[in-house]
């Protein structure tokens, strides 16, 4: 039997509260009226106030009246078409009980410019559709005035269109990350400690082998050898500091050989560098008061373009290229307003290549760490997934889903595997996805295309100590080149594998477009003759975020690669 009491405390659950005891009872008279639980009233009421009132929090009964209205017109429809109500319908068939209206909440205005100039005509992919329950819009009632504009732009974009001139699928292939591609999941929790300091001796002897060959150094001599004369010496970068930030008085370095010691480095004597924990360098130094004074540091690696071919088809126009971050939704709210804005946008112009990194269930999101979502998130994700993809899934756009740790439902481990896909799910999904590890490197009808979803910018930030502070943003993305690793970071701020990471988190060629999503300024840069690019997020609180959009036209043979590309930050 409903009761007054308990109709409170549903309504309490989503957002309405102190109902007047004239309200309870016109509750009661309508839950014997349509034959509902209490629960099933809290239920239609969210979606009677997302679909007429902007989704409204104050509940009377004028207000009751309205949506009591608007029931029997859907009750009368159904007898209209001779449509029998099952009485005594079970609590798990909410929609054959709830008028159709309302099980799924329309929105009552576009999200963005950039949706509201195109048709309406995509699917409601908002979780609320699947858990009424615990449907929150955003509390940012209007679209930005921003919404649509360009934040940032690379290159001459006067005459771009942004839109595919043919309707041909690039073709995608997988290149590895080191001793191969990260393809499924794989063990991890335990590294013995002698395991770890092996894999860290290796890249420090092979890099610096790199570094030595490169530069013409000599052999490289024992850390602990007491050198007057200046000595070539090779090593990671560390920090002594009991507070791990690393200065100019903490810096040290640490050789691979069994017998190398953690030695001091003095730095006045160096014009230029920027150095961090992790890195590997070279460096030509002498000693002096049981440091060692580097007058020279050789930190890196000339990675090498892949010595194949462009295949792209040019002659009907340039290579479109669309990239965007996770989060996709606001911090208050699960109903993901900036990831159908990008969907709808990807409709109209239809890209060659569409690259989605996570986190999709992003597992710092408020809801998700208060678990109001009623399904699994493995479950929640695939429903998220399929009807946001759905629009365009009969296309030629190429779709990349490339995994993230940050993601509820999936292994909080970098190197990250891509997402585990049933094969029920697969045949539901359309067939133009592919889905990636965190990192990956992949070949785009011959362009190197580099991404990973962690933010290794953020992280390398506080771990620098440099000489000069011009251009930051693109002396942090140039130390992965020159690390030649996805994640050079050491100790890192990620949780790291490092035997996978030693496998798979490594950059063995130069990508000819690098992505490096970040919570830093996006933006889109030249370095070292690779296109690196931060979207930045499409989501950024409780407002729209932004997305990369690029134009990759036929590269010139006697000019580097991101002069044949314009690119734009776009605000969604």
């Amino acid at each position: 039997m409903v009761k007054k009491d308990a109709i409170a405390a549903e309504f309490e659950n989503v957002g309405v509260s102190k109902l007047s005891d004239g309200t309870l009872s016109k509750c009661l008279d309508i839950c014997d009226d349509f034959e509902l639980t209490e629960e099933e009233l809290a239920e239609q009421w969210v979606a009677f106030s997302a679909s007429h009132l902007g989704w409204h929090n104050k509940l009377d009964e004028d207000i009751l009246a309205r949506m009591v209205a608007e029931m029997e017109k859907e009750r009368n429809k159904a007898k209209n078409r001779i449509i029998q109500k099952p009485k005594n319908t079970p609590k798990t068939n909410l929609s054959s009980s709830i008028p159709s209206g309302y099980v799924t909440p329309q929105r009552a205005k576009p999200v963005s410019r950039i949706a509201s100039e195109h048709d309406s005509s995509l699917a409601d992919f908002s979780p609320a559709s699947y858990s009424p329950a615990i449907f929150s819009p955003s509390g940012k009632k209007a679209a930005s005035a921003t919404s649509g504009k360009v934040a940032f732009e690379f290159g001459s974009t006067n005459g771009a269109s942004w839109k595919s001139g043919n309707e041909n699928r690039v073709t995608i292939e997988s290149m590895a990350t080191g001793s191969g591609v990260l393809a499924s999941n794989y063990k991890f929790m335990y590294e013995p400690i002698h395991l770890t300091k092996a894999i860290l001796a290796d890249r420090v002897d092979f890099l610096g082998e790199q570094l030595r060959k490169q530069n013409d150094l000599p052999e490289f001599s024992l850390m602990e050898e007491q050198q007057v004369e200046e000595t070539t010496f090779v090593g990671r970068i560390g920090c002594n500091a009991d507070d791990l930030k690393l200065t100019s008085n903490s810096v040290v370095i640490t050789g691979s050989a069994d017998r190398d010691a953690e030695v001091s480095l003095n730095l006045h004597k160096l014009e230029d560098y920027a150095l961090f924990s992790g890195q590997v360098v070279a460096i030509k130094a002498h000693s002096a008061a049981d440091k060692l004074v580097p007058t020279k540091v050789f930190s890196s690696v000339d990675l090498k373009f892949p010595d194949k071919p462009i295949t792209f088809d040019f002659t009907t126009g340039p290579m479109e290229m669309v990239v965007a971050a996770g989060p996709y939704t606001h911090s208050d709210s699960l109903t993901y307003e900036p990831l159908q804005a990008l969907m709808q946008y990807v409709k109209e112009h239809k890209p060659h290549l569409l690259v989605l990194c996570g986190p999709f269930v992003d597992s710092i999101q408020q809801h998700v760490q208060d678990s109001v979502i009623d399904d699994s998130y493995e479950l929640f994700f695939m429903r998220l997934l399929i009807d946001a993809l759905k629009p365009i899934s009969n296309s030629h756009t190429q779709i990349v889903v490339v995994s993230s740790s940050r993601d509820a439902h999936h292994l909080p481990i970098f190197p990250s595997p891509p997402y585990t896909i049933s094969p029920a799910d697969k045949k539901d999904l359309p067939n133009n996805v592919t889905f990636v590890s965190d990192p990956c490197l992949l070949d785009v009808d011959g362009v190197i295309v580099g991404i990973t979803s962690t933010d290794i910018l953020k992280h390398i930030g506080p771990c620098e100590i440099a000489s000069q502070g011009t251009d930051r943003l693109g002396r942090l993305a140039s130390h992965v080149l020159h690390q030649a690793s996805f994640y050079p970071l050491y100790p890192p701020q990620a949780n790291i594998h490092l035997e996978a990471w030693e496998k798979f988190g490594q950059l063995p060629v130069k990508p000819h477009v690098l992505v490096l999503p970040s919570d830093l300024r996006f933006f889109v840069k030249n370095v070292d003759d690779s296109l690196v690019v931060n979207p930045e997020r499409l989501a950024k609180g409780v407002s729209g975020g932004t997305f990369a959009r690029l134009e990759i036209a036929k590269p010139a043979d006697d000019k580097p690669f991101p002069d044949s590309v314009r690119a734009q930050i776009v605000k969604i």
